[in-house]
């Protein structure tokens, strides 16, 4: 009987742990079931230009419209001025950007307005504009977006 007890205890404690587990580590899909936090509607005219804080290797302008706390979701609008084409990096994340104007130019091609162009995370990419004019696009990722360039800067 004793046996019997302990062993029932040492089998729930185990499902517990595993049930634990599972939830911490398995369910992050659920934040694409939660409703986003509030209601926005966001007029890009009225944003101004912010720089990249990474110049050291490439110029681009952004203008954040939206990010979620709760999801780790954000859209922005990138501007790459013509020439500038961030070079050859990877990201943990995989991110999609939209061409609105001009022509994007990537380590895969060089895609026109109206394109979707999405990139896979820890795929070595790079991104930018073409020499002859500045393009725009519409950017999303989710959390855990860093940036990890394959040579230093400089080279």
């Amino acid at each position: 009987m004793a046996v019997a007890l302990i062993s029932s205890a040492l089998i729930s404690f185990g499902l517990g742990l595993a049930a634990m587990w599972f939830v911490s580590t398995q369910t992050h899909w659920l934040r694409f079931l939660q409703k986003r936090t509030e209601f926005r509607a966001v007029n890009p005219s009225d944003l101004t230009w912010m720089p990249n804080g990474r110049q050291d290797r490439v110029t681009y302008f952004m203008k954040l419209l939206s990010s979620d706390a709760h999801t780790g979701e954000t859209t922005m609008l990138l501007r790459y001025p013509a020439g500038q084409v961030n070079p050859a990096h990877t990201h943990p994340v995989g991110h999609g950007m939209y061409v609105l104007q001009g022509r994007l130019a990537t380590n895969r091609g060089t895609f026109g307005p109206g394109t979707y162009v999405w990139f896979p995370p820890d795929q070595v990419v790079s991104h930018g504009a073409g020499p002859d004019e500045d393009v725009v696009v519409i950017f999303t990722t989710h959390a855990g977006m860093t940036i990890d360039y394959l040579q230093p800067a400089g080279r």
